[in-house]
């Protein structure tokens, strides 16, 4: 979401819906916990009601408290992916952590998420739900959606994740994945997008006329504001 709002597709899709305000509280590499957490933090002390533009990352990225600087709002608690830490170059990672600590941890998480998805996923459900729940509760909105991780499609038919596909503020249950959706309407990637799989490629900046039509017409059609 971070090259979306990159490329204003936030201010975009506010203009679209009548919004005169918007903000992106989006960071490159982050993983669901931190969506989540951030997006409660922000309505708790944001009194305007508030449409809420949430999409949900790769169930494989973590994150670990071990952050020394905590100028961020998000303190010891950093971000990371299976193929290695995201965080700024600039971070004081905890001295008793080591760079060995760090790549054990990822390969026994990796072991652990591989064999692991259904609890993850309904994990993950439980706390989308209850966002959604918190954040209409204080008078905001909100609009959930799976922007890449086609891991969730081995689980997602399951009776159990019936609350998630019920649930109007999350698109198709997490099945829709905005990212492959928008490649296939004709959007672009980024030049560093290359070596990776097409699934796993960031919409270039700016190319965000797609994806914001589909959701002013799914905002309109279920009355997400309303």
């Amino acid at each position: 979401m971070r090259c979306y709002a990159d490329g204003n597709g936030h201010g975009d899709l506010a203009a679209r819906l009548d919004i005169t305000q918007h903000q992106s509280l989006a960071e490159y590499g982050s993983c669901n916990n931190r969506i989540i957490r951030t997006t409660l933090r922000d309505s708790f002390v944001n009194l305007a009601p508030t449409l809420y533009v949430i999409g949900i990352t790769f169930i494989s990225r973590y994150e670990l408290p071990i952050n020394q600087d905590r100028t961020e709002p998000d303190g010891k608690w950093l971000s990371f992916t299976t193929a290695g830490s995201v965080y700024p170059s600039t971070a004081i990672i905890d001295p008793c952590v080591s760079k060995k600590d760090l790549g054990s941890y990822r390969d026994t998480w990796l072991k652990i998420n591989l064999a692991s998805v259904d609890e993850l996923v309904e994990d993950l459900q439980y706390k989308l739900l209850s966002m959604c729940d918190s954040l209409n509760h204080r008078g905001h909105s909100c609009i959930v959606f799976n922007t890449a991780d086609a891991v969730l499609d081995y689980v997602l038919d399951q009776d159990k994740f019936q609350p998630m596909k019920s649930q109007r503020q999350i698109i198709d249950g997490l099945k829709w994945k905005s990212i492959p959706w928008q490649f296939d309407q004709g959007a672009t990637w980024l030049p560093s997008g290359e070596p990776h799989d097409r699934n796993c490629r960031h919409v270039a900046p700016g190319q965000h006329q797609w994806l914001n039509t589909y959701l002013t017409y799914y905002i309109q059609k279920h009355k997400i504001l309303q």
